[in-house]
């Protein structure tokens, strides 16, 4: 009886927050239509909902009007298939944040930047610039970003890699400070992660892998010491990931892509994000 619930209240969600009619897109909660174009995958939409704190216990699917649509999202591409600009609506404060995208002419990722848009008033937030080595590597990462007093913050990346390709630091430096390492890398001999070491925060985390299941331990200099797990799918697809008292929950198509993620704490589900793909005909 739970499962079918279960069901129907997903079923009632993507009713509700997604109509698909003469080639518009329509989403409950904004104001716009938005024009489907003739590409591989044109527009990706994304919803949020979020359940209110159910009292004690009393199920967080009991009654259906405490589902809220927080945040909708849609992103462009284009003909390769590149991320264009991704717009993240926000409903509980109006307000909407635009990522535009920039490659090179054999589509690597060159410029991110972001518009913030409150009130009908438009606000830059910065931006971020990728550079490339001889083999195609990220060497440079620049970024910077306007706070909330005007002041912009720099900040520039630079990964260094061993002859396996593989990243092994990180060096960081922002415009108060020299260019020190904040990350070390190591791996096992079939080439998978096995230990970060974070300089900035002072902590280290490991992983070990077993059949379907990556396990990470992490500890800091106050010997705290947290677990974590990821379980994958035959198809090598996380499926769980599990952190403490909070789980994560993620569904596919059978073509791969990203069907739905949800979100449990402390037993109660608290979140559901659907993703719906549109192609051309």
């Amino acid at each position: 009886m739970k499962v079918l619930f279960f069901a129907l209240l997903i079923v009632m969600l993507h009713a509700t927050a997604f109509s698909q009619e003469d080639g518009y897109l329509s989403e409950s909660g904004t104001n716009d239509k938005t024009i489907i174009k003739k590409n591989k995958i044109t527009i990706e939409v994304v919803c949020n909902y979020c359940f209110c704190k159910s009292t004690k216990g009393i199920s967080v699917f009991s009654d259906l009007s405490k589902i809220i649509l927080i945040d909708s999202v849609t992103v462009y591409y284009d003909e390769n298939g590149n991320m264009t600009q991704r717009i993240r609506i926000n409903k509980k404060n109006n307000s909407t944040l635009v990522d535009s995208f920039s490659y090179t002419p054999d589509n690597k990722l060159v410029q991110i930047s972001s518009t913030s848009i409150l009130n009908g008033q438009e606000t830059d937030m910065g931006y971020k610039l990728y550079t490339y080595d001889s083999s195609g590597r990220i060497s440079l990462y620049n970024e910077a970003y306007v706070l909330p007093n005007g002041i912009t913050k720099d900040g520039l990346v630079q990964n260094v890699y061993n002859r396996k390709n593989q990243l092994v630091e990180v060096w960081k430096q922002s415009n108060i400070s020299k260019l020190v390492l904040c990350e070390k890398y190591s791996y096992y001999i079939h080439g998978r992660i096995k230990k970060i070491d974070n300089y900035n925060d002072d902590y280290s985390t490991k992983f070990k892998y077993c059949c379907r299941t990556t396990n990470i331990f992490s500890t800091n200099f106050n010997e705290y010491y947290h677990k974590s797990k990821i379980v994958y799918n035959r198809h090598h697809q996380c499926v769980k990931y599990l952190y403490g008292d909070k789980i994560n929950e993620f569904k596919y198509n059978n073509d791969g892509t990203l069907a739905e993620s949800n979100s449990h704490y402390d037993g109660n589900m608290v979140s559901i994000t659907q993703h719906q793909y549109y192609k051309g005909s």
